[in-house]
């Protein structure tokens, strides 16, 4: 009934249902446990609703990377001579593959994408330690670093990760552009290097690794074209502007 009605309360419940009350808030109380349900007041009354599915399969995924072990695994398969895919799961892996690429590819350009939310995914995937040695190794190796992303995605970051995140990003990036958080409300991310693509679900401890020059480039005009049409921040001083004097 709560389903077809989208949301309702104990008491309305019980008038369309041969259920008393008591037993009906007993069983609401237990599918919020689940993540099945969600309780909301207005109006200084309780409004029950059903929970949204993305919600549900977060709450899934979050409970699946706290009790499988985070062991670190890859698997290439070769398309064809031009084109390989790999899948890189798992914090290690994750980890290795992003301090391999920074020293692989020293002095060439690295442009990505980040979604509001993947802030916290990756605070649950690698330490703050793991994420400072990869901004200081792309820094190091002068790779010339563009990102597309949200100023709110800046701001997350310093709340979360503290300010020695915030020391180790300045200098990091060639450029960067903020677009609208309506653009943005997702967890996952886009790198690419040259023709190497990199597809990120940090929740699922997930990059999928795509060498094909053509969907690089297909991207990397996609990406080049939100740069040429926003406006570029100064990334370095707003950081700056954060620590203190």
């Amino acid at each position: 009934i709560l389903k077809a009605k989208k949301h309702s309360t104990p008491a309305a419940l019980a008038k369309l249902c041969p259920i008393p009350r008591p037993t009906i808030y007993i069983t609401l109380d237990k599918l919020k446990m689940r993540g099945l349900v969600t309780v909301r007041k207005q109006n200084k009354r309780k409004i029950w609703e059903v929970a949204e599915t993305q919600s549900v399969k977060e709450d899934i995924d979050n409970l699946k990377n706290k009790l499988i072990p985070d062991t670190g695994t890859y698997n290439t398969l070769q398309i064809t001579d031009t084109t390989d895919i790999t899948i890189h799961q798992g914090g290690d892996a994750i980890l290795n593959l992003f301090l391999k690429f920074a020293n692989t590819h020293n002095g060439r350009r690295l442009m990505g994408m980040s979604g509001n939310r993947s802030v916290a995914a990756w605070k649950d995937a690698v330490s703050i330690k793991d994420i400072n040695a990869i901004n200081h190794k792309i820094k190091t190796q002068g790779l010339i670093s563009e990102i597309i992303t949200s100023e709110d995605w800046f701001k997350d970051q310093v709340k979360i990760f503290g300010l020695s995140w915030a020391e180790n990003f300045i200098g990091r990036t060639a450029q960067v552009h903020f677009i609208d958080n309506m653009y943005l409300d997702f967890e996952s991310q886009i790198f690419i290097f040259g023709n190497e693509l990199y597809l990120v679900s940090m929740r699922e401890r997930l990059f999928i690794e795509i060498k094909n020059r053509q969907i690089a480039n297909l991207l990397i005009a996609l990406l080049k074209f939100v740069e040429d049409n926003t406006r570029t921040v100064n990334i370095n001083q707003i950081l700056k502007d954060m620590l203190p004097k």
